[in-house]
């Protein structure tokens, strides 16, 4: 077996061992090729598939080149099946125009298949025949040429035209100075002639040949005759170019399949892997090539196992399984891949590889294992939740229910389901549903409704939650409030007596200041804050003794804050509550880990809370406070009790308090106010001498330099430092707008007049304008899609905003960088985009860029006062826009401003 036909071979084999249906079909669009996995899909003979128009097994449409969803397509026993589709247009073939790869939608296949192309159109290329003969000898001019040279050459055997003269006519002229300095090495060297060219015939056909033969010498060296051979090689150098199309056919198809193609030969090498394979592994085509397959990506506790399978399969001593599963490595990360396997065999019939398909299922996995959790962990929340959940239709039928206490159901369970809650609840209670329903399903809110029921002479408060689920279905959770409502009543009254209590205090310390007052009523609202606190934290005591398990219910009843409950060895039972989700805790915390796991808290505070958690499970009551993302928590512990009455788990229940904390600092930041003046008078002080100082400074030596200056000839040199001092007079010019802007928006003297101009004309203008700026080499490019873009701004503002930003790109960008100025628009904004390549912002110091005079770290040796990035914020946020920024140290940065557009009236 030649190269070639190995390497066809090769194709044909991982073709074989696709298991994705495929049809190949030519410009008539009548099926040509198919794969076995397509015949048995089909229900068809290969045979009978062959040939068939496509219309009889899909639906009469055009179909191009592209993925199709969706499609119902007809089988030979009469059922349908529903497919997704994927058409690929094949180029460089005469014979096929498009393959078709199914996948059956119906049988959810975890991987896709590979298609297996029937080569029958390839040509068998003859290895003998087709071979004429010649001789000349020279001292007798006596010439032979054979009856099948005269054959290829295209003429009747004896014909004068062909003879040792006019041979060479024969010969392709382009084709002709390539024989010649053949035959002329082969007489020099004294060597056999080799050759391929073409003929051309009388008729005009051009025909293949390969020509070779050998002159022989007398004992002089003299030439006395030669002799050759002619073979026309047509039939093979055609079969050589349907070959290559055929090839490119296959390598086309590997470059789009979706699935790992492998080939691995017997000494465990892979002798070839395609794009899906490589993208997968991770390596390079250069990379994996020779590559041992069980040393590189199989872990090593498989590595043996595998391996001695492979080898019985390549003896013969067993058959690869169709299917299997196993792990590999991929950059020490484990991949779960489903094979399907082939193997590949020599002209001998012994087995010299294996083609292995796959597809990558770790996801698909780890999803369904995730699944099973999530579903077992639902369940046993169902069980746990102590409230009535009721789903309903949009006309508030029963579709399904849960309920722990069955008492609790105004009629029997098997009265619920399928009826209407107008036939279930009193009329009053009915109504206040109904209504609440109704405005659930056109805002898509939840809302809460609070009633009473009248049972055995004592009134029961219940609380429902409802829930939008989507246009048709409404979910209710019912819970019981009633002691809930008995502690809020103690409360009120708490309340009350605390507010007499209070207002004998004001009596009593009526001489005091006005601040004192203020701060004496802060303390009294924190006070009753805190009672509620106390409140909720006994709430969710009740709770978290009622049921230990994960339970939604809790958060529902604890929308201030979050519990956590730990056990003895400080595990996480349990975690609820609204400032979860809302500080993003769930990425830390989870149930089941451990303290010790917890990422976002530092060694010492998890010694600090198992301690806590420690003498709480002792049986202490632990109150202390915490902060975390500038929230401010009340912490109460309290020991919980297992069904036994024993000490085992400890509830932490933390209250937002970051309303009381604002209060009692609001007194502390009134006096740091004055101080911190003070502190920004000093620092815009300093500041200002400094700025004003340099530009003076440069304006002041360029004129004394102009001065000197003023001989014929220096006319540059004065245009120079004349242009120094323009530059300076507008950056003084700028200084000047900031403070002056600074004061404005201080004192809120700042209005927005609203006028309607062309942007796009306005930003030029500017951009002319600001060139003097500029440093050597500088460019600042201005695009726009649009020729015209009205917008209705204040111009003042706007030209605010423009200059500063461009100033800044200028300021801290180097001599010969780009500064590109964007304006977009879109329906309903336009947008402004400003990119320097400059120094760039710390990343650390991004958050402080718009603060007044904030200044980062690495501009401290570049002029600037720090206050114009302040006031660009204030003046874009008074036109009703937006802006941020995009920056990177030593990469430059892009400033966007954001504004509506106008309304067309």
């Amino acid at each position: 077996m030649n190269k070639h036909q190995k390497h066809t071979a090769l194709l044909q084999q991982i073709f074989d061992a696709s298991s994705q249906a495929i049809l190949v079909i030519d410009k008539y669009k009548t099926i040509i090729q198919v794969n076995k996995v397509a015949c048995d899909f089909f229900a068809f003979e290969k045979a009978a598939l062959i040939g068939l128009k496509l219309d009889a097994l899909f639906p009469a449409i055009n179909y191009k080149e592209g993925n199709y969803k969706g499609i119902w397509i007809h089988k030979k026993n009469g059922l349908k099946a529903l497919v997704d589709l994927r058409v690929q247009t094949i180029h460089d073939n005469d014979i096929a125009e498009a393959a078709f790869y199914i996948t059956n939608i119906a049988d959810n296949l975890i991987f896709q298949s590979t298609h297996k192309i029937n080569r029958n159109n390839l040509l068998n290329i003859e290895s003998d025949g087709n071979i004429g003969t010649w001789h000349w000898i020279f001292d007798t001019d006596e010439q032979h040429w054979s009856d099948e040279l005269y054959k290829i050459c295209g003429l009747s055997p004896g014909d004068n035209n062909l003879n040792a003269r006019t041979a060479v006519l024969f010969l392709h002229p382009d084709d002709r100075e390539l024989a010649r300095k053949t035959m002329n090495y082969a007489i020099e060297n004294k060597t056999p002639y080799l050759y391929e060219n073409r003929i051309l015939r009388p008729d005009g056909t051009i025909r293949f040949i390969r020509a070779k033969g050998k002159m022989e010498f007398d004992s002089a060296s003299k030439p006395i005759q030669i002799s050759g051979t002619v073979k026309d090689i047509t039939e093979i150098k055609k079969a050589e170019i349907t070959i290559k199309k055929e090839k490119n056919l296959l390598f086309n198809y590997m470059d789009t399949a979706s699935s790992i193609f492998l080939v691995i030969n017997a000494n465990h090498k892979i002798e070839f892997a395609n794009r899906k394979a490589r993208e997968v592994l991770k390596v390079l085509d250069s990379e994996i090539i020779g590559k041992d397959w069980f040393n590189s990506f199989i872990p090593k506790h498989n590595r043996k196992q595998l391996s001695t399978l492979f080898d019985q399969v390549i003896k013969g001593e067993t058959v690869p399984p169709d299917t299997y599963e196993n792990i590999i490595l991929v950059e020490n990360e484990e991949r779960l891949i489903q094979w399907r396997n082939g193997i590949l065999r020599d002209a001998n019939k012994n087995i010299i590889s294996i083609v292995s398909s796959g597809i990558d299922i770790t996801e698909q996995t780890y999803n369904q294992k995730k699944l099973k959790e999530q579903i077992d962990k639902n369940a046993a929340l169902l069980r746990a939740i102590p409230d009535m959940i009721f789903v309903q239709d949009n006309e508030g039928t029963f579709l399904d229910f849960h309920a722990p206490d069955p008492t609790k159901l105004l009629t029997s369970k098997n009265k619920v389901i399928g009826n209407n809650m107008k036939e279930i609840l009193p009329a009053k209670v009915h109504k206040l549903f109904h209504q609440a329903q109704l405005r659930v399903l056109k805002n898509k809110q939840v809302e809460m409704v609070e009633y009473t029921i009248e049972e055995l002479e004592r009134t029961i408060f219940y609380e429902a939650r409802i829930v939008p689920m989507n246009a048709k279905k409404l979910l209710t959770i019912i819970r019981d409030v009633t002691v809930e409502k008995k502690n809020e009543k103690e409360l009120e009254e708490s309340k009350r007596k605390l507010k007499i209590y209070s207002e004998i205090l004001e009596k009593k310390v009526q001489k005091s200041s006005k601040e004192i007052k203020v701060a004496k009523e802060q303390l009294v609202t924190s006070n009753l804050n805190l009672k509620d606190q106390i409140q909720e934290t006994q709430v969710a005591e009740k709770i978290a003794l009622v049921s230990k398990s994960l339970s939604t219910a809790i958060a529902k009843n604890f929308p201030n804050g979050f519990i956590i409950v730990f056990s003895i060895n400080s595990e996480i039972l349990l975690k609820e509550g609204e400032a979860i989700s809302q500080l993003k805790l769930n990425k830390f915390i989870s149930e089941g880990m451990f303290v010790d796991d917890v990422s976002i808290v530092s060694e010492k505070q998890k010694k600090k809370i198992k301690v806590q958690i420690r003498e709480t499970i002792n049986g202490k009551h632990l109150r202390f406070e915490i902060k975390y993302k500038k929230k401010h928590f009340s912490v109460n512990t309290k020991p919980l009790l297992d069904e036994n009455d024993t000490i085992s788990s400890a509830l932490f229940v933390y209250n937002d308090i970051t309303f009381q904390k604002k209060i009692e600092l609001k007194v502390q930041n009134a006096l740091k106010k004055e101080q911190q003046l003070n502190e920004l008078k000093s620092c815009f002080i300093s500041m200002a001498s400094h700025e004003f100082r340099t530009p003076l400074s440069a304006i002041n030596t360029s004129a004394i330099l102009i001065d000197k200056q003023n001989e014929p000839g220096k006319e540059e040199k004065r245009e120079k430092y004349v242009g120094k001092i323009k530059k300076n007079v507008k950056n003084l010019v700028v200084i000047l707008n900031d403070f002056l802007s600074l004061s404005k928006l201080e004192e809120g003297n700042i209005t927005v007049h609203g006028e309607l101009f062309d942007l796009i004309d306005f930003s030029k203008k500017l951009i002319e304008e600001i060139k003097i700026t500029t440093k050597v080499g500088q460019n600042i490019i201005f695009s726009s899609l649009e020729s015209k873009v009205f917008i209705k701004l204040d111009p003042k503002l706007v030209r605010h905003i423009l200059l500063n930003l461009l100033s800044n790109s200028i300021k801290y960008s180097p001599e010969d960088s780009q500064i590109n100025f964007k304006i977009k628009e879109n329906s309903t904004h336009v947008s402004i985009e400003i990119k320097d390549q400059g120094i760039g912002i710390p990343k650390e110091e991004q958050k402080q860029l718009f603060e007044r005079f904030f200044r980062a770290r690495n501009t401290h040796n570049i002029e600037g006062t720090g206050i114009g990035l302040n006031i660009v914020k204030q003046y874009v946020e008074l036109m009703n826009g937006t802006i941020d920024f995009k920056s990177q140290m030593n990469n430059g940065s892009t400033f966007k401003v954001k504004w509506p557009k106008p309304n067309e009236k």
